[in-house]
């Protein structure tokens, strides 16, 4: 049985900005579990075949590994890569970053290749989560980037 689904989020970026928090490992360690305090562990030779892993702890200290290899990147359009955890062996997931007016992006994220609707479930939960974390990073440095902000970094983060 294959599952897959698909979830649609609109983000307060660009998509150059947006594709640069999946593309840069320090990028992606500052989103992806934000109360983690130094805790995930990040590794990615983003190049199409090149492989990537992302090791961290859940709060209650479960280990949680996923991995995977890149098949095709679109700079600042798309990315696909497989997924494979203790639960998922070479699930595909495909990140489309489509502009929209006033400096918004739709990220569209699809993952299939489940063999059973509860592991399937439970990445989609996972992507929410990530998804709202994502989103608040976003916000963040937009708060502190935006036009009448006093924020002054020479590399800033967004």
């Amino acid at each position: 049985m294959n599952q897959s689904f698909e979830i649609n989020k609109i983000v307060n970026a660009d998509p150059e900005k947006l594709f640069e928090k999946f593309r840069n490992p320090e990028e992606m360690r500052k989103w992806i579990f934000l109360n983690d305090v130094g805790k995930t562990e990040i590794e990615s030779d983003f190049i199409e075949g090149g492989n990537y892993s992302v090791r961290t702890s859940l709060e209650n200290g479960t280990p949680l590994t996923w991995k995977g290899v890149y098949r095709a990147i679109r700079p600042n359009r798309s990315i696909e890569y497989t997924w494979s955890d203790n639960d998922v062996k070479h699930s595909t997931v495909k990140l489309e970053f489509i502009p929209l007016e006033e400096i918004k992006t739709l990220l569209r994220i699809k993952q299939s290749n489940f063999r059973s609707i509860k592991t399937m479930l439970e990445h989609k939960e996972l992507w929410l989560e990530l998804l709202k974390h994502l989103e608040e990073y976003v916000d963040h440095i937009m708060n502190l980037t935006g036009p009448n902000s006093s924020y002054d970094a020479g590399d800033s983060y967004y």
